[in-house]
């Protein structure tokens, strides 16, 4: 399979997947949402204008989700999706929900669709794991020029720099370690905040600096 193929199956085989952000305080936060459609560069989902859930993607630009299809385990597709998202205009949501019909009954009326807002999730990795196969079968794509050592690289300097900040912060301890670059980003950020003017060291200032230039 290659990665359109991979793209397809998501959308159209597995169609709900569960989508998570962080919110304000930089506590993560899931959905079950519907995917409604895909391009060679990337996938497309919807979501009211109102809701935090939009908010958040206004605010981040960059969501991960996952989805699966299967009776039992050893009869499962799963697929996972991370990177970054942009809001697409009113014509490519009508588009969308026109293509699938059923969307109608949650957006009846021309009120209701003016609401919707669509995202585009065209920038980042993708896993495909088939445990239909034996062995496992496994693939692994990145797409919309994402580098996966890049991504490696920064999850490495922020893991560095959050090591150094907790050092100073041992009643923060408990939260080390976060598994997403927006709960590394907002814990980074608390800290630093609660560190106020005092000086850096050199080795934490150091550090600082090579998460800043890496997450550029």
């Amino acid at each position: 399979m290659n990665l359109i193929d991979c793209f397809k199956y998501l959308v159209d085989d597995i169609h709900t997947v569960v989508i998570a952000t962080v919110d304000d305080a930089g506590r993560p936060q899931t959905r079950a949402i519907d995917l409604l459609g895909y391009d060679e560069g990337g996938v497309y989902f919807s979501t009211g204008a109102g809701k935090a859930f939009c908010r958040e993607l206004e605010a981040q630009g960059y969501v991960a989700l996952t989805g699966m299809k299967g009776e039992s385990t050893m009869e499962r597709v799963a697929a996972s999706m991370r990177g970054e998202v942009r809001a697409c205009g009113p014509q490519k949501a009508d588009e969308l929900l026109d293509a699938n019909p059923y969307m109608a009954q949650l957006y009846p009326t021309p009120e209701s669709r003016a609401t919707v807002r669509t995202f585009y999730l065209f920038k980042g990795s993708f896993d495909w794991f088939d445990l239909r196969t034996s062995p496992m079968t496994r693939l692994s794509f990145t797409f919309g020029g994402h580098d996966r050592n890049t991504e490696e690289r920064c999850a490495a300097m922020a893991k560095n720099l959050l090591n150094m900040l907790l050092l100073e912060a041992p009643r923060h301890a408990e939260q080390a370690a976060p598994d997403t670059p927006e709960a590394r980003e907002a814990l980074i950020q608390k800290l630093l905040a609660a560190r106020g003017d005092a000086p850096m060291s050199a080795d934490l200032y150091e550090a600082w600096t090579l998460y800043q230039s890496a997450t550029k």
